[in-house]
C-alpha cells in the first residue's frame, strides 16, 4: 500500500514538472515572438507592398513580408488606410 502511494506521488511530481516545463517553454517562444515587430502608422499614398518593400531588414521575398503583415494586423484585400497602426515583422 505504502509503495502504490509512493509511486503515484512520484508520477504527480513528475508529470507537475513536466507540464511546468511546457508551459514555460511556450511563454518564452511566445514572448520572443511579440518582440520581433516594429509599429508603423500608415501615412497617405501608403501600400503595403511599398511598407514591405521599406521594411524589408532580412531580403526575404516582398509577397512573403506583405502576407506576414496581412496576417499579423488581420487585413483583408490588402486595405489600409491613413493613420492606421501596422505591426511589421521583423527578424
Amino acid at each position: 500500500m505504502k509503495l502504490n502511494k509512493l509511486r503515484l506521488i512520484f508520477v504527480l511530481v513528475i508529470v507537475t514538472i513536466v507540464f511546468g516545463l511546457g508551459i514555460t517553454s511556450f511563454q518564452i517562444v511566445s514572448a520572443a515572438n511579440q518582440n520581433n515587430v516594429i509599429t508603423i502608422t500608415v501615412n497617405e499614398g501608403d501600400t503595403l507592398w511599398g511598407i514591405a518593400k521599406k521594411h524589408n531588414t532580412s531580403n526575404k521575398d516582398i509577397r512573403k513580408l506583405v502576407f506576414e503583415i496581412e496576417r499579423a494586423n488581420n487585413i483583408k484585400k490588402c486595405l489600409i488606410y491613413p493613420g492606421q497602426q501596422l505591426e511589421i515583422p521583423v527578424q
